[in-house]
């Protein structure tokens, strides 16, 4: 009967490790892009004034498999270079005022990075938010690696038992629940964090709070 107990273990164990892998692969892509994200900084943009829009702004999706991108599709003037408005930037856009309001023909300024546009403004109005959407991707990036570090320490501490876990309870004997435990982590921490870092989710190229 032992015997069989500790094999279910070792497949419980195993599963566990795949628990260590996950989460460890979405800390380290998340701290790794935060990184990438980080060395550009505002002395990396070029501004460029008088640039006149050759055709109305296009607001495009791309569908993949599981996700898609959302994004402002701009050509200037004497340009073959398409400019993109995507990503953060695009949620922080002043979507239906730029609909309205940026027409062929105009003349605006920009903020670009390569072909990205970080800022568009006319006459003076920005109709994006750069600092925003900065902060937000932070603490985005911040939830997620705080949301998945105790995920990662719960599954690493199943590793340190060659038998199934117990504890003694008034001379009983109870199973220690990793999974219960795991599930219960995650729903709090995910409570705590959603209380106290302010950060907006993405879903379908909108912010929801």
């Amino acid at each position: 009967m032992t015997d069989f107990l500790d094999e279910n273990w070792k497949k419980t164990k195993k599963k566990f490790i795949s628990g260590i892998l996950f989460s460890a692969f979405i800390i380290f892509i998340t701290i790794f892009f935060q990184s990438l994200k980080s060395e550009i900084s505002e002395k990396d943009f070029v501004k460029e004034d008088h640039k006149i829009i050759e055709t109305k702004p296009i607001f495009k999706v791309d569908y993949y498999a599981e996700t898609s991108d959302y994004y402002v599709e701009i050509h200037f003037k004497n340009e073959k270079k398409k400019y993109i408005i995507t990503g953060n930037e695009y949620n922080y856009l002043k979507k239906e005022e730029f609909e309205n309001e940026i027409n062929a023909g105009d003349t605006v300024s920009i903020f670009r990075f390569d072909n990205e546009i970080i800022s568009i403004s006319k006459k003076g109005k920005d109709y994006l938010n750069y600092l925003k959407s900065t902060e937000n991707r932070k603490n985005t990036d911040i939830f997620i690696v705080l949301l998945f570090t105790p995920i990662l320490f719960i599954c690493i501490i199943t590793q340190f038992f060659k038998r199934k876990p117990t504890i003694k309870i008034n001379n009983k004997l109870y199973e220690i629940k990793f999974d219960l435990i795991l599930m219960i982590t995650f729903i709090i921490t995910f409570i705590i964090l959603k209380l106290n870092i302010d950060f907006e989710f993405i879903i379908d190229g909108n912010f929801n709070k």
